[in-house]
């Protein structure tokens, strides 16, 4: 194939730079469009904000600085109906500053709950509507905090950190389960179990536990008395796997270890149906998606509408809004599995401590939401 003529090269590289340069120039009119959008929001000008956006000015455009959106002006201006306008136009309802702060933070770090509450409906709306928690996000195949097969072929490290509470961690340094969850799951396990109608005094509760991690919440479902005598585990990875078997879980009367994904289990003849009292669920490194899957398979596992499930929590847990959002997601898709929640507030203590030596966080809030469902 002959090269092309000079001529020829020439006009196509006037032509790309041509579009380049148009490209530029529409970058730099929307900038300028947003920075009016800006001022005039942080004015309090409402008309001003309406003429901007019905001549295109971007509703998501942020400062380059600070991060702030006409949303996060809207917000601290407490004015609902620019809020409305602004979520209406595209204004992005978790979009977060510098600080990593949102416009729904600001509105409730005001006090401003008629704000915060426009935020977090247009933030379930959008989840809902166009199912993004159903889709299987774009993951990085080497993060084993993103992706299962990466983390079931990633080494983990049983440990202690500094002050002596114990942890599991990936290759990564990411924490599967710590042990400053433990109050979680002790208030956990006395909601699952408390005068549980369905516990038999010889026998106690036929208990399902997905996911095993450290092992609380199984230990405190041993202490039950009497202890379940049907307690079945499913685990995955092979070295929480040989954790168990060294510390005698596979020994344990009444104990059934099954080796593997519980989607793996989901519909044979392993999963015992319509057999479990309580059942908990608390994975590593699988989505949103997973766990609705898992709601919608609870009805043919649970025993009776007395029947109780319960997940550790931890969706979108480093922001209040986030997890406030999703809280009323999951209750909606609970719902629609057939079962209805209520939610316990269970008080987290100061734990900036325990994220030393951990490669990032996954818990930052003051206040954990318990989940209790029944199809009763």
């Amino acid at each position: 194939m002959s090269p092309p003529s000079p001529k020829r090269a020439k006009t196509e590289a006037d032509d790309e730079l041509a579009a380049g340069e148009q490209i530029l120039g529409e970058a730099a009119l929307l900038h300028k469009a947003g920075l009016a959008l800006l001022q005039a929001a942080a004015e309090n000008d409402l008309d001003g904000v309406r003429e901007l956006l019905k001549s295109g000015a971007p509703a998501f455009y942020q400062d380059l600085e600070s991060g702030w959106s006409a949303l996060h002006f809207a917000a601290e201006n407490q004015n609902a109906e620019m809020v409305s306008l602004l979520l209406r136009e595209g204004g992005v309802w978790n979009g977060t500053d510098e600080a990593g702060h949102t416009a729904g933070d600001m509105a409730l770090s005001l006090g401003w709950l008629e704000g915060y509450e426009l935020i977090r409906e247009e933030g379930i709306r959008t989840e809902v509507l166009l199912n993004l928690l159903n889709r299987r996000a774009e993951q990085d195949a080497s993060d084993p905090a993103s992706s299962l097969s990466a983390y079931l072929s990633s080494p983990l490290t049983y440990e202690t950190d500094e002050r002596g509470e114990e942890r599991v961690l990936d290759e990564k340094g990411d924490g599967v389960m710590m042990g400053w969850e433990k109050p979680i799951m002790e208030r956990t396990v006395q909601a699952l179990t408390a005068d549980h109608p369905d516990a038999s005094p010889s026998e106690g509760l036929s208990v399902l536990n997905v996911g095993f991690g450290l092992g609380i919440i199984d230990t405190l479902f041993q202490s039950l008395s009497p202890a379940p005598s049907n307690h079945t585990i499913i685990e995955a990875h092979p070295d929480v796997l040989k954790h168990m078997r060294e510390t005698g879980w596979y020994d344990k009367p009444g104990v059934r270890i099954l080796e593997g994904k519980w989607q793996d289990f989901i519909d044979t003849d392993d999963f015992d149906p319509g057999v479990y009292d309580v059942i908990y669920f608390d994975t590593f490194s699988e989505h949103y998606h997973d766990l609705r899957s898992f709601f919608d398979a609870l009805p043919a596992l649970l025993r009776s509408p007395s029947s109780r499930f319960s997940f550790f929590h931890g969706l979108g847990a480093t922001n209040a809004l986030f997890y406030d959002v999703y809280t009323r997601i999951a209750e909606l898709h609970l719902a629609e599995a057939g079962l209805d929640t209520r939610w316990a507030d269970v008080e987290v203590g100061e734990i900036a401590h325990v994220w030393k030596g951990v490669r990032r966080s996954y818990w930052s809030l003051p206040c954990y939401k318990l989940p209790i469902s029944t199809t009763g």
